[in-house]
């Protein structure tokens, strides 16, 4: 699998100020890395389709922020072999043909990071 360079962490997210409708996710010297738009009105009747609040955007935002550390997650979880054991807590301490939960999870994360390792 490929590397992907991204800025460097931390990322934080800034709300704009009350004038703009926009939550940003900016680094550490705040240099903007992306926005998540928010509609300043509650009623979306005017819209004629659902509005992205507040609270939804910043959802959105820490999602956003949290990028990195989920792509370097499914990365370890791609790299297992199928087969693989997950040995997790509930006693699954060996790879077993009728679990089969290993073998999903690292399919999951494989499609994932196809979307993450886009070749521009």
């Amino acid at each position: 699998m490929s590397e992907i360079k991204h800025t460097p962490l931390p990322w934080r997210i800034v709300e704009e100020g009350n004038a703009r409708s926009i939550i940003s996710i900016r680094d550490q010297y705040r240099n903007w890395i992306g926005e998540c738009f928010y509609a300043l009105v509650e009623d979306e009747s005017q819209y004629g389709h659902p509005i992205i609040t507040k609270a939804e955007a910043f959802e959105n935002a820490q999602l956003f922020r949290a990028a990195p550390e989920l792509y370097a997650a499914l990365k370890k979880i791609a790299e297992m072999e199928p087969g693989t054991s997950c040995d997790t807590d509930d006693g699954c301490s060996y790879y077993t043909s009728e679990c089969g939960t290993c073998d999903e999870m690292i399919s999951i994360a494989k499609e994932a990071l196809k979307k993450c390792e886009v070749k521009q």
